[in-house]
């Protein structure tokens, strides 16, 4: 999956646009969805804080920072996980979406 894909995903289940995420805002709902965005693309996708950081123009501390936020509201705020699991099956429909528009159909 690429990057903007799961960014795509993430802002679908935010219900906002992939811009929000994107953007410089730190709106409290808004920055969820980015955390969301980059504890997908370092815990899932296998991508590094440091690519991360670039492709989302922070710094790889931020990222670092948002990874142990959200960890941390994993195992204690049930609404968010709810939250984070809808993210992450929007972003796995869409790579599964991906894979079968490259072959034709997975039979």
């Amino acid at each position: 999956m690429r990057a903007y894909q799961c960014v795509q995903a993430v802002a679908n289940a935010y219900g906002m646009s992939p811009n929000f995420i994107m953007g410089r805002s730190r709106v409290s709902h808004i920055a969820e969805a980015r955390q969301v965005v980059m504890y997908i693309l370092v815990r899932r996708r296998g991508m590094s804080a440091n690519a991360v950081g670039r492709f989302l123009k922070r710094h790889h501390g931020s990222v670092l920072h948002g990874l142990r936020t959200v960890a941390g509201w994993l195992e204690v705020d049930a609404d968010f996980r709810s939250r984070y699991l809808l993210a992450v099956r929007e972003s796995e429909e869409d790579e599964l979406h991906e894979v079968n528009g490259k072959d034709g159909g997975i039979r």
